[in-house]
């Protein structure tokens, strides 16, 4: 094997776990408890609900670009999130 296939195979064992662990701009989000285990920077307050902006995995439920209004969530992330009764 010459010099540059034995550069090449190294650069590329060492940079692979780099570039595999880049986070995307769409990073999935697994939540254990829902709605509480919701981080506050994954949703976002729209008027009287929350609107989702990142990517949530709950079980095997994959969740994008929901509105929640009036529900139990809502009630969970306006206290955990606006900052009325933070919940740990």
């Amino acid at each position: 094997m010459n010099w540059f296939k034995k550069a090449a195979l190294i650069s590329s064992v060492v940079l692979l776990p780099v570039v595999g662990n880049t986070a995307t701009e769409d990073q999935q989000i697994r939540v254990l408890h829902w709605p509480y285990d919701v981080p506050c920077d994954a949703i976002q307050k729209d008027g009287d609900g929350w609107k989702q902006i990142k990517t949530i995995i709950v079980a095997n439920l994959l969740l994008r670009g929901n509105r929640f209004s009036h529900t139990g969530e809502t009630a969970v992330w306006d206290q955990k999130c606006l900052g009325d009764e933070p919940y740990d």
